[in-house]
């Protein structure tokens, strides 16, 4: 199915580009998708970056709950996660699917059908890589697995949208504006803005250019509930077992399904240093504020660092003790020129403790186990 997509649309780009019916209507374009459609976005835009610049119809890719990249390690997480495979894999565990993880019919699909295996020709699109914190199928730091590769082109952006699963339906609205936004950014020619992040033990870092500094500044976060066996679940959907009941915060859809409402809670966040860029690198390796004992009262109203500055946020939080986890992101918004629409970008999600609670699966039939 997926390849099927992604022939699909690389012929209907050829078929555009030489016989549109309008000259010059249709000379760039900018692909998404979501799910399925999301893995043909990454695919098509691999072919594209294949090509010279002078050949590349597709200016931008944006795949939309399509994480499974670099399948080898994001999808064993999912039963490492859980203890069991999530129920939205039913059609694939049905054919046992799941039972030639890690065989070489396995590892050669991946080789053929996994985005990393294009990174090299991906690094040379610009990417909008968009995924939900309670999405049922892909998990919501499956980027750990892939994301310091892309980002090494320098075109690669990030955009979690809280507090909704697979069908983005709950953020339908931020998803179209921010979709927009980027788009308009692209085809006008504006630079992009970027910023740095790292992940370290229980803390969130990132490092925004004073150039650029952001319009807003928000971090989400979330608390997963208790299941026994304490399973690392952030989905909104679960499955119901007489092993697995749905049980508070969950709520029965029906007598296969729990909807569980995981409301990221949002708070407005103000840089903890303004440190010069030329000093960043000793700043963020020592984590030494001491220097940097700066004022930032009314940050977020009317405050501008200097060119060659770096606004650093950073958060910190400790592994619950009731055995749960913990979730957060940062999300900063740019103005798009003058249009006043908005670009948004997030950081990846720390998850604390930064743990997987079940082992491996196996290989072969041994990863057959259950849904959940």
């Amino acid at each position: 199915m997926l390849l099927i997509l992604y022939c699909l649309s690389v012929h209907l780009l050829q078929s555009a580009s030489s016989s549109s019916p309008v000259p010059d209507t249709f000379e760039k374009y900018f692909i998404s998708g979501a799910s399925k459609r999301g893995a043909a976005s990454w695919l098509v835009g691999a072919y594209e970056g294949s090509l010279p610049p002078a050949q590349r119809r597709v200016v931008a890719v944006a795949p939309q709950v399509f994480s499974a990249v670099n399948m080898g390690v994001t999808i064993p997480r999912i039963y490492q996660s859980l203890g069991n495979w999530t129920f939205a894999l039913e059609d694939y565990w049905v054919q046992n699917v799941t039972d030639t993880i890690g065989t070489p019919d396995m590892d050669y699909l991946m080789s053929v059908v996994d985005p990393v295996t294009y990174f090299e020709e991906l690094k040379r699109m610009n990417v909008l890589a968009i995924s939900a914190t309670g999405d049922e199928f892909f998990f919501l730091d499956d980027d750990l697995a892939f994301w310091t590769q892309l980002e090494e082109g320098g075109r690669a952006h990030r955009l979690m949208l809280p507090s909704c699963e697979h069908t983005l339906a709950t953020r339908a609205v931020e998803l179209v504006a921010a979709v927009a936004g980027y788009m308009t950014a692209i085809f006008t020619s504006q630079n992009l803005p970027h910023f740095t992040w790292q992940l370290s033990q229980n803390t969130l870092t990132a490092a925004v250019p004073g150039a650029t500094p952001p319009s807003a500044a928000r971090m989400f976060g979330i608390k997963t509930a208790k299941t026994s066996p304490q399973r690392r679940d952030f989905r909104m959907i679960r499955a119901i077992k007489p092993w697995a009941p749905c049980t508070a915060p969950g709520i029965a859809m029906d007598d296969d399904h729990c909807i569980v409402p995981y409301i990221w809670s949002e708070h407005k966040i103000k840089p903890v240093a303004v440190v010069p860029t030329a000093a960043l690198a000793k700043y963020l390796g020592s984590n030494d504020m001491s220097n940097y004992d700066l004022d930032f009262s009314g940050v977020n109203t009317g405050y501008k660092a200097g060119a060659n500055d770096t606004l650093v946020y950073s958060h910190s939080l400790e592994p619950p003790a009731d055995g749960t986890y913990l979730a957060f992101f940062f999300e900063f918004q740019f103005p798009v020129g003058t249009t006043g629409q908005t670009l948004a970008f997030t950081t990846q999600v720390r998850v604390v403790p930064d743990t997987l609670p079940f082992p491996p699966c196996g290989k072969g039939s041994e990863c057959h186990h259950d849904l959940v």
